[in-house]
């Protein structure tokens, strides 16, 4: 029986993977870079934001750390997320829906720009805490944050549903134990078959989901 839902934030909740998929090329430009790589979204595409710095480091020799390089990514990003993202389709129908049950926001975004983003939604309600992927240690390759998350609820893994927009994240939860519901997001449209495959259950607007969905396990 599914008793809490642990939901990831960009792609998932918000509709903000667009974003992301410039950024790379719109941290160069800030940079004073003018030819941008045109194999950069594909190489940023599965990387963490620590692991874009890192890479960022080593293919232009910049003089920061990844995490000096990761605060100016999120500098960039912060205004999108304080006053221009907007949820994705049928989240909020989803999140009143099952306002009643334990839910948390597992993301590997930045905490600031998740809570900028979750107050002006009103959304705060909702979630007993956020958890971030660096406040973890890792990435979603491995599924650390998602154990994390359901012991902070309180639920064994077998209790909880994940909710993912990314491959390598429905993969990691799905390899843990826990119930995994893909949702569909068009930075993702080329993956769409693979998470299909591998989810429990996929969605293409978080409002078609119901707990009740969930098979028993």
């Amino acid at each position: 029986m599914i008793r809490a839902l642990i939901f990831d934030f960009d792609g998932t909740l918000l509709d903000s993977m667009y974003a992301w998929k410039s950024l790379g090329a719109e941290y160069l430009a800030h940079k004073g870079i003018r030819e941008i790589p045109p194999e950069l979204e594909d190489t940023l595409k599965p990387l963490s934001l620590l692991d874009a710095a890192k890479y960022f480091i080593a293919a232009f020799a910049f003089a920061q750390t990844p995490e000096e390089i990761v605060a100016e990514f999120n500098a960039l990003a912060a205004e999108k997320y304080r006053s221009v993202f907007l949820p994705k389709p049928g989240a909020a129908k989803c999140l009143e829906r099952h306002r009643d049950m334990r839910m948390c926001v597992a993301t590997a975004a930045d905490r600031t720009l998740v809570e900028m983003a979750v107050e002006r939604l009103g959304w705060g309600r909702y979630f007993q805490f956020i958890l971030t992927s660096g406040e973890v240690g890792g990435s979603k390759r491995s599924p650390g944050i998602f154990l994390r998350a359901a012991e902070r609820l309180g639920v064994a893994i077998a209790e909880a549903a994940v909710f993912e927009d990314s491959p390598h994240a429905i993969k990691s939860a799905k390899s843990a134990g826990f119930y995994t519901v893909g949702v569909h997001d068009a930075f993702y449209a080329a993956e769409a078959g693979q998470i299909r495959a591998m989810a429990d259950l996929y969605v293409n607007t978080l409002d078609e989901f119901e707990v009740t969905l969930c098979e028993k396990r």
